[in-house]
């Protein structure tokens, strides 16, 4: 956690043309009024230059919420409509999976995969 800087993280520290790309945003709840936290596969196309400013961007998604909803659970939605295997990324879906595991257990209501 002290590698992404997570205590000092702010979206002036998110790359500004990820923003733009839409592939990772928060919006709406569930039916069990748990915040969702959407990655849009599509819109991701896999870049080893770009891998550290993706996870310090899901990390501050992860504190965001993580705030916002006073450490209560989010859902988290895989959107892979029109997603292929150019837009998979196992090295940033293994980082999500060891920070979910080891630094937010309980923080996962449910995690649901869209049109895979």
């Amino acid at each position: 956690r002290e590698e992404f800087g997570v205590r000092t993280i702010t979206e002036d520290d998110v790359d500004e043309e990820d923003k733009k790309s839409g592939g990772l945003y928060s919006r709406n709840r569930d039916r069990d009024g748990c915040k969702l936290l959407v990655i849009c596969v599509r819109k991701h196309v896999k870049d080893a230059s770009k891998s550290l400013a993706r996870k310090r961007r899901l990390i501050y998604y992860l504190e965001r919420l993580d705030r916002e909803e006073k450490g209560g659970q989010i859902t988290l939605m895989f959107d892979c409509q029109g997603g292929g295997m150019k837009n998979l990324d196992l090295d940033l879906i293994q980082f999500l999976i060891q920070v979910m595991l080891n630094y937010y257990p309980n923080m996962i209501n449910y995690v649901l995969v869209f049109e895979m």
